[in-house]
């Protein structure tokens, strides 16, 4: 009993030595290196880009796509952690996430890849402290700029401009589609720029952000209808890589979906769907003005979002 009664006590100390040493997040106002990924991360750098100068299309694909409650929850979606948790154990292993933007966001800065339950408990004070310290504005445009796009590829605006040669600000609906589908496994999902043609696993998973950015009125049915054309020429004039042709064979995924692909797939279009339901869930019987909105959804600037059937 005493042995126990000294176990109990060892932990508690320990539990609290890890809440006192956890780092203070405060250190996303200054310039440090991320413990994750050693991301030089800077918000007077170069690569640094403000919330404004990120386009519209991209965060509201990243929202829309990955983090359907941002703007409404406190940095944990329950909903989302119970679904996460009950489908895990009907599975019987780790077959669907459960981290809001804000989460992934304190891992990228301040953890390390491991998986363990003190991780995940520092995690969720971490991202605790986040939220109270910051606005949703700036925690969506921290994360964008520190974010993994690829191989070496960090921040968003160092991928807008290795994938598509443009600045994030002029960054249109097909191309944020693409960058957000790249973040669940940049590494392996960057074959298809590689390759200057989507796989169909690629092109069925931008093809549905691009629809559920309609079905949101983010963009018009006539903006989806263009970009889904656009699908399969994006990257016509695309320079060739240097250095790249290594990587092809052990990176390319096959043209035809296997039954563990059509699987990955299928949760992740529930992940959207849910995602999807949240947002209209947030949505004001009024939908017609933008204004009306921009307290818990983003902000669409000043970008034409005329509403019209959407065009499947």
């Amino acid at each position: 009993m005493r042995i126990i009664g000294y176990a109990l006590i060892a932990f508690v100390l320990y539990t609290v030595f890890q809440y006192a040493t956890l780092p203070d997040v405060k250190q996303i106002e200054k310039c440090f290196t991320t413990t994750m990924n050693k991301v030089d991360f800077c918000p007077r750098g170069k690569n640094f880009v403000s919330y404004n100068s990120i386009s519209s299309h991209i965060r509201n694909a990243l929202i829309i796509s990955e983090d359907g409650s941002f703007y409404s929850h406190k940095g944990i979606d329950v909903d989302e952690l119970k679904k996460s948790i009950e489908t895990n154990l009907k599975k019987g292993k780790f077959a669907r996430g459960g981290s809001t933007l804000t989460q992934q966001l304190a891992k990228n800065l301040f953890l390390t890849k491991e998986k363990t339950i003190t991780r995940k408990l520092k995690e969720l004070i971490l991202t605790k402290r986040i939220e109270e310290a910051y606005s949703k504005n700036k925690i969506l445009e921290t994360y964008l700029n520190v974010v993994e796009f690829g191989d070496g590829i960090y921040g968003v605006k160092k991928a807008s401009e290795y994938y598509f040669q443009k600045h994030p600000s002029e960054i249109n609906p097909l191309e944020a589609s693409f960058l957000v589908f790249l973040l669940p496994n940049p590494k392996k999902y960057a074959v298809s720029f590689k390759k200057k043609e989507l796989t169909r696993f690629a092109r069925s998973r931008i093809q549905d952000i691009l629809y559920k950015m309609s079905a949101y009125k983010k963009i018009s049915g006539d903006e989806y209808a263009y970009y889904k054309s656009q699908l399969s020429t994006m990257w016509n004039e695309a320079p060739d890589m240097e250095n790249e042709a290594e990587d092809y064979a052990t990176e390319t995924e096959p043209q035809t979906l296997d039954l563990n692909q059509k699987i990955h797939l299928e949760q992740l279009q529930e992940k959207q769907n849910d995602s999807i339901e949240k947002l209209q869930l947030q949505e004001p019987e009024d939908t017609s003005s933008v204004e009306e909105t921009s307290n818990q959804l983003i902000n669409t600037d000043s970008e034409d979002n005329t509403q019209t059937e959407v065009i499947e």
